[in-house]
C-alpha cells in the first residue's frame, strides 16, 4: 500500500515564500556580521597606525595620515552598511507572514 501525499497550490507556494524569506534573512545576517567585522578592522587599523606615528615609532610621513584618515572613514562606512543590514533583518522579521 502506497500513500500518496498531495499538495494544495497555497500550501506549496506558502513553502516556497518561507525558504525565500529564510534566504533574505540569511543574507542581512551575514552582510551585518561583515560589516561590523570589517568596520571594527579597519577601526583598529587606523587608530594603531595613529597611536604609532603619536609615539614615533613610525617614520613621520603625510601617507601615514591618509592611511589612518581613509581607515577611519571605511570603518565608518562599513558600520553605516551594518546599520543599515541590521534595519533590513528588523524589517524582514517584523513583516513575516507565516
Amino acid at each position: 500500500m502506497q500513500a500518496t501525499v498531495s499538495h494544495s497550490g497555497s500550501e506549496l507556494g506558502c513553502g516556497i515564500r518561507r525558504a525565500a524569506h529564510k534566504r533574505k534573512e540569511t543574507f542581512w545576517v551575514f552582510a551585518m556580521i561583515t560589516s561590523f567585522a570589517g568596520s571594527f578592522v579597519f577601526l583598529l587599523g587606523g587608530l594603531l597606525v595613529s597611536l604609532l606615528a603619536i609615539v614615533e615609532h613610525l617614520e613621520s610621513e603625510p601617507a601615514y595620515g591618509h592611511i589612518t584618515v581613509a581607515s577611519l572613514i571605511l570603518s565608518f562606512a562599513l558600520g553605516v552598511l551594518g546599520g543599515h543590514s541590521m534595519d533590513r533583518l528588523a524589517d524582514l522579521r517584523k513583516n513575516k507572514e507565516f
